[in-house]
Formats: C-alpha cells, sequence, structure tokens
C-alpha cells in the first residue's frame, strides 16, 4: 500500500503520514483534512481493540458510525453558520483505504472508506482501491493498464506480479499525478504479508539491485520479464511491435 504525504487544502508543502499500520496485520490509509482523518483513524482503531471477533466488515462501519455521531454532535454544540455548513461537510467526512490479512479467513481483504457511507470491501477484481483528489488521474491511468492487461493474450490481474515490480509501478504513477494534482506529493510504502505481518517498504528496497539510468526502464524490463514469454509474445505480435521490443532490448530477460 503507498501514499503520498502532502496535507490536503494546505496553503504550502506541509507533510502528514497518511497511511499507517493498525496491529501488525491491518493498515489504513486517508485522504482529506488531517485533523478529520487522524479522528477517523483513532475511531478505527479503537473499534479493531475493542472487535471480540474479527468481522472486519461490521468493525469498520461501527468505527464510520461512532465518527459521524462525533462529527453530527459537534457540529451542533458550535453552531456554524449555513454559509459555513457546506464547506465543514466537504472537509469532515474524509476517505480512507483498509487493508488487511484476514487470518481467520486466510486471505488478504481490502476496504474502501467513504464517510459518511457504509465501507465497501474491494471484490477479486480489480484487486485494488485509490482514495482522495490523486485518485481521479490514477483511476484513469489504471483502468486503461488494467485494459490491457486483461486483454485475451495477457489475462493478467495484478496479484500476478511481484511485491517489488508493483511497487515500482505505483512510484512512477505518484509521480506522474504529481504533475496534475496540486494535493499529491511525495510518497510512503508498506507491504503486509501474511507471516511477517505490516512493514515499511523503504525506496532502496524497491530499486533495489536496478543498474538503469532510468526508473521508468526498470520498471518496463522488470514488467517483462515477469510476463510468461508466450503470453507477452502474443501481446506484441498483436500490436506488431516484436520488432521494436527486441530493438529496445525489452526481451533480453527472455531470451
Amino acid at each position: 500500500m503507498c501514499a503520498d504525504n502532502q496535507g490536503t487544502g494546505s496553503d504550502t508543502w506541509e507533510y502528514f503520514a497518511k497511511l499507517r499500520p493498525i496491529g501488525q496485520f491491518s493498515l489504513i490509509a486517508c485522504a482529506g483534512v488531517q485533523s478529520y482523518f487522524e479522528l477517523l483513524i483513532d475511531y478505527v482503531e479503537d473499534a479493531l481493540s475493542e472487535a471480540g471477533s474479527k468481522d472486519y466488515y461490521k468493525t469498520l462501519n461501527s468505527a464510520i458510525d461512532s465518527y459521524c455521531a462525533q462529527i453530527r454532535k459537534r457540529t451542533e454544540e458550535v453552531g456554524y453558520p449555513p454559509s459555513l455548513l457546506k464547506e465543514l461537510v466537504k472537509q469532515s467526512y474524509p476517505q480512507g483505504v483498509f487493508a488487511t490479512y484476514d487470518r481467520s479467513l486466510e486471505r488478504y481483504r481490502l476496504f474502501e472508506i467513504a464517510t459518511p457511507h457504509p465501507c465497501v470491501e474491494v471484490p477479486k477484481y480489480p484487486r485494488r482501491a485509490t482514495v482522495g483528489s490523486g485518485s481521479r488521474p490514477a483511476f484513469v491511468f489504471l483502468k486503461n493498464v488494467e485494459y490491457l492487461m486483461l486483454r485475451k493474450e495477457l489475462q493478467l490481474h495484478w496479484t500476478d506480479f511481484s511485491m517489488k515490480l508493483v511497487a515500482q509501478f505505483c512510484t512512477i504513477l505518484l509521480r506522474r499525478i504529481e504533475h496534475v494534482d496540486p494535493f499529491t506529493a511525495g510518497s510512503i510504502f508498506y507491504t503486509l504479508g501474511k507471516e511477517f505481518g505490516v512493514a515499511p517498504l523503504p525506496a532502496a528496497k524497491i530499486w533495489e539491485n536496478c543498474q538503469e539510468k532510468y526508473q521508468l526502464t526498470s520498471l518496463l524490463k522488470n514488467a517483462i520479464s515477469e510476463i510468461p514469454k508466450q503470453k507477452s509474445m502474443a501481446l506484441l505480435n498483436t500490436y506488431e511491435l516484436t520488432n521494436l521490443a527486441q530493438w529496445l532490448g525489452l526481451l533480453l530477460a527472455q531470451e
């Protein structure tokens, strides 16, 4: 899981940890105004620590309900003028992504949070989630990549690739989003494994042993090396790109 760490709505570049571990086997990333997503994270942490069973869907929705009740109570007590209510509502309901390894079911689970609405568990496809202002350009780019991945020649999903390759892809994606979204900058990465749980993933580890001048070159070469040769050749033949790929040296890892 990755996130940028620039504060939303800041007049200057202010950085906050939008992605953080919750316990040993869970992660949460939030988008929105810091004071509100910090409060939401507190409610999620409390709900998970108090839950007798690990019914993550019910527990997350319980945390969302408690958070929204607190926001409604505070709004009524403070008595904001009507002219400010619209902007207040926009700021006080953050979004988030919650990822966990559910040991009772022995599988990874991913939830999208969009307060005040109930959370939604992400299905097996597309097996990814994006939130925040940067999610709009990310969604457009990801959908186009997934369209290519699901072509009959490939039939690939994100889970078919290594953690390292996906992290490289996300690094490049976040950098591209910085060019179009003014509230996206910086990056932070964590991994989640069923054996070791949550662990930070530094940039040095993501690009370890990459000798190319440009990281995009490393990403493309690594992607080609992880796609089965029969599938990659079928796709290149479809688009009549075999000669170009050989000229660029992208097939060397499979020859």
